[in-house]
């Protein structure tokens, strides 16, 4: 891989993450709304995770940077007959919701893609 791929590598790293963690919990969950003064919420009891509607819906901008972060990567493997690739100019790194954990934010440190 050439270090442009490897840096794309390593900014897709914590976002698949991300994805996963929301993903687990929510569909191997349960939903929780048993008071109305409650918002309800997922629960995943084998890892003992909470996640609101809010919180799932709150974090948008994380998911759309996942999708031009694996289409820049996917671009920069080029195609059967063009073995260059491309580059693709990435928008500016959204906040990460509070509640992912740590491994969820672990960017690479040096920020060596291009950006609109």
């Amino acid at each position: 891989m050439t270090p442009y791929q490897r840096a794309l590598f390593g900014e897709l790293r914590p976002l698949v993450l991300a994805i996963q963690y929301v993903r687990n919990t929510v569909l191997h969950g349960i939903v929780i709304d048993l008071f109305q003064d409650e918002e309800p919420f997922f629960h995943l009891r084998s890892k003992g995770r909470d996640l609101t509607i809010q919180e799932l819906f709150g974090w948008e901008d994380l998911i759309n940077y996942t999708a031009h972060v694996s289409q820049a990567f996917r671009f920069s493997l080029g195609e059967k007959d063009d073995v260059l690739g491309h580059s693709y100019a990435l928008p500016a790194r959204p906040s990460v919701p509070e509640f992912l954990p740590n491994d969820c934010r672990s960017f690479p440190k040096k920020d060596l893609l291009l950006r609109e």
